[in-house]
């Protein structure tokens, strides 16, 4: 099955609240990067969106502190002020962290599971290589400066219905030099894209003389447990 990401591990530096703006628009799967920017842009998230990015947001290494403090931040510019925020969605924050309820350490949901979600109307959740038209996908990929060489590339792939193949086809074109075999996991996604920018932070400090400290280190993996606590649209 492959790692599920569980934040419960160590790692040697967390993904702290000042540097999430920066790791979604660099290191984020185009599923995530879309979650988080309906959230910074709508200030709210609806019930399968919240959990996918939610778990998401755990896997990488950002605190329940931080992840109640991101949520209840945005969720006060979209009107909710911070009673509604603590009295309707702070549990289910919490229960994901395994903090509440049967204190199970959910996991980040897996590219199968999210593929298969089937979000209807204006829901947002879910894989964009699946669930988009290819209309609104290559305007989301223009967006990201690829080519259309890389373009048309990935939406041949999506028309074959080779979903994880597309997403690994805009992580290699977005990370120049680095080859992945497969990618299954939108927080493998994110793993190996610190890893790469770390090591490019590494090589220019280097070639500088100056010292560099990593973004992050990534988790190891624990048993997986989809999490799925009480819903608040």
């Amino acid at each position: 099955l492959g790692p599920s990401f569980s934040s419960g591990a160590t790692a040697v530096d967390r993904i702290t609240l000042d540097k999430v703006p920066m790791v979604m628009e660099r290191s984020a799967p185009l599923c995530m990067k879309n979650l988080y920017n309906t959230l910074t842009d709508k200030h709210h998230l609806k019930h399968d969106a919240r959990m996918q990015f939610g778990l998401f947001l755990k896997g990488i290494g950002v605190t329940l502190e931080d992840a109640l403090a991101l949520w209840r931040e945005e969720m006060m510019k979209g009107g909710k002020t911070a009673e509604q925020f603590d009295k309707q969605y702070a549990y289910s924050i919490r229960h994901n962290y395994g903090m509440e309820g049967k204190r199970t350490d959910y996991s980040p949901y897996s590219c199968g599971k999210i593929i298969n979600m089937t979000p209807v109307g204006d829901q947002v959740h879910g894989c964009p290589y699946r669930h988009w038209n290819v209309n609104h996908l290559q305007s989301a990929l223009s967006s990201m400066r690829l080519g259309s060489a890389v373009v048309n590339d990935v939406i041949e792939k999506v028309k074959g219905q080779h979903y994880q193949v597309a997403c690994l086809k805009v992580f290699e074109a977005t990370h120049k030099g680095e080859t992945v075999d497969a990618l299954n996991h939108p927080n493998q996604f994110f793993k190996q894209s610190i890893q790469y920018w770390d090591a490019k932070a590494g090589e220019q400090a280097a070639a500088s003389g100056t010292a560099t400290k990593p973004i992050s280190a990534a988790a190891t993996a624990k048993p997986e447990a989809d999490g799925d606590p009480m819903q608040v649209a």
